[in-house]
């Protein structure tokens, strides 16, 4: 059955209803000339739905008539002075089914009711529909903001459409590929998009990305490098998926899903061969040469150069390769050295006089090696520390390192020449380092953080003992010690709602002494085993925190990712210390 033929049936079932139905929610019986004005108005509108086509008209969306809606009306509005109005909004909402109102308006209707006049239960029925939809109700009644719903929800779900991949397609992991897609018309300010991967049978494996800016989605694609994990701790295998786009009402409680698509038909993800080195050029030269790696399977970005084990630490990463054959890079003066999973590693290797082994390393594997020969490395005097000043402070207090052998900034801007300052707590199980430039060789001025950088990621700096080095390229100096003191009362939590929640969930802590800004939450706080939950969070009254489930934590220069499924106690640390801990468990994200 066609859009029109919806309409006529639908302007037929009112026609029928509201001539010759009794009186409802109130309503005095119609008189006559009432009667012949209603059926006038009635048989207007069918001749215009039986002369139009959507868009002008109604839209048949499967079995629901979407209206084109031109008025105002509330409490007391009928068909009369809506011209039929009233009665095509009562058949959406009772069709669209969002709440306890509508299921009792639909059971009036059924039991004889006539259609036609906005009474109390309307109303109710009304703002359970606007609710659904990101509307917050100021009244019983329809405006202009749920006019523009009703219209764009008949355009987003007849106009979001998967264009590529939609079936055929053979996809390289690692390869960046753009994901297209047509429509929806219209975006709200409330509404995102979702982009799940899905398996041959349809079952969804993980999200891709979700986009919330309103003009990324209307630009109508995304540029996805298929990564052979997805959802944090999924791997993919290569075989056959698809991909299903969905434009989600994030407003609406439950989440409503305004319009979807999945691909037609399946593509294929195949596995990509690793990187191979066939050549560098030159093979050998002091720090700051520039040099060319050849080859194949080199990735658009995320290439890491090793010289032996540690990775070149470089200000402009050599992580783009335009042809996949070619790489181009300055050997700096320092590498970062491996580090054993969940442990931090102070300081960084020095790249000094002598040969090298240099591989490629990437999203797809690691290459074969070459030789290098540096012949002018760095020079390996050490830093060493005479005094610290002042000894003690808050977290924002500003520190001076006196001493010899701290690094400058750097000559050329492909060298790297910083110092780490290092931080650790007196029992070891805190630490991380501050990246800071000498001016002079002599001196190294920081400011106390609220946290401090580890290999996996950020921990909170609280009150106590700290052991402070220095480390360069050149190697790492002796300690000093350092009290962080106490700023303000720490926080404290009383509740956290709810107490179990899906990846991707909105979760509130309750408590006090919340900071304004700098408040990390962490779960099951082990600072060298668990990564933050969260990063820094605001507090605008210092009683509360929200944030929202992620599908996984950790990242950084050595990448460790931790699911975080299961049940687990929740810590809120800041500048003024560590709560108490709360019982938490995280769920498996539904598919959509």
């Amino acid at each position: 059955m066609n859009k029109k033929s919806l309409g006529i049936i639908a302007l037929l079932s009112i026609l029928g209803s509201a001539i010759f139905a009794p009186a409802a929610f109130g309503q005095t019986a119609p008189t006559v000339p009432q009667l012949q004005s209603q059926l006038q108005n009635l048989l207007q509108q069918l001749q215009q739905l039986q002369g139009q086509l959507p868009p002008g008209g109604a839209q048949a969306i499967g079995s629901i008539v979407i209206p084109n809606l031109t008025r105002n009306f509330g409490l007391g509005s009928s068909d009369a002075t809506t011209n039929g109005e009233v009665s095509v909004w009562q058949a959406l909402i009772v069709a669209q089914n969002k709440g306890q109102a509508a299921q009792a308006l639909k059971a009036a209707f059924d039991s004889g009711v006539g259609y036609g006049f906005f009474g109390g239960l309307t109303g109710r029925a009304t703002q359970e529909w606007q609710s659904s939809q990101g509307i917050t109700p100021t009244c019983q009644c329809v405006g202009p903001r749920t006019r523009a719903a009703v219209a764009n929800l008949g355009r987003s779900q007849e106009q979001l459409r998967v264009v590529t991949p939609n079936g055929g397609e053979i996809l390289n992991i690692g390869q960046t590929y753009t994901i297209r897609w047509t429509g929806p018309a219209v975006i709200l300010a409330n509404q995102s998009l979702r982009i799940y991967l899905e398996n041959a049978s349809g079952q969804s494996l993980g999200l891709i990305t979700r986009i919330t800016s309103t003009s990324e989605i209307q630009n109508k694609q995304y540029n996805w490098q298929v990564n052979p994990v997805i959802g944090g701790d999924l791997a993919i295998a290569p075989g056959q998926y698809k991909v299903k786009i969905l434009l989600y009402n994030d407003v609406a409680t439950p989440v409503s899903i305004v319009a979807q698509d999945e691909s037609d038909a399946t593509f294929q993800i195949v596995a990509t061969s690793g990187p191979t080195i066939t050549s560098i050029s030159p093979t050998s030269g002091p720090v700051g040469t520039q040099v060319t790696i050849t080859g194949s399977g080199f990735t658009p970005t995320g290439n890491n150069i090793k010289f032996n084990s540690s990775i070149l630490i470089l200000s402009n990463p050599p992580n783009v390769s335009s042809n996949g054959t070619a790489l181009t890079f300055v050997i700096p003066n320092a590498a970062v050295p491996p580090c054993p999973p969940n442990v931090f590693c102070d300081g960084v290797n020095p790249i000094i006089s002598g040969d090298y082994s240099v591989s490629v390393t990437n999203i797809n594997g690691t290459s074969n090696s070459v030789n290098f020969t540096v012949t002018g490395g760095t020079s390996a005097i050490a830093p060493t520390i005479t005094s610290i000043s002042p000894s003690s402070g808050s977290v924002g207090t500003q520190v001076t390192i006196t001493g010899s052998g701290f690094t400058g900034v750097p000559q050329t801007p492909l060298a790297y020449a910083n110092n780490s300052v290092n931080l650790r707590d007196a029992a070891g199980t805190a630490s991380g380092a501050i990246s800071v430039y000498s001016t002079d060789g002599t001196h190294l001025s920081f400011a106390i953080p609220t946290s401090i950088t580890q290999s996996q990621s950020g921990w909170p700096v609280s009150a106590g003992p700290y052991k402070i080095s220095v480390s360069n390229p050149n190697g790492t100096s002796n300690t000093v010690d350092f009290m962080i003191t106490t700023q303000g009362v720490a926080p404290a939590i009383t509740s956290i709602s709810p107490t179990v929640a899906a990846k991707g969930s909105t979760v509130t802590i309750t408590g006090s002494g919340f900071t304004p800004t700098g408040n990390i939450i962490y779960y099951d706080y082990t600072p060298t085993v668990h990564p933050a939950l969260t990063g820094n969070l605001s507090s605008a009254n210092g009683a509360a925190l929200s944030f929202v489930v992620p599908q996984s934590v950790g990242g950084g220069a050595l990448p460790v990712i931790y699911s975080v499924e299961g049940a687990h106690k929740i810590w809120v640390v800041n500048a003024n210390g560590v709560s108490n801990s709360v019982n938490f468990t995280v769920t498996a994200a539904s598919a959509y």
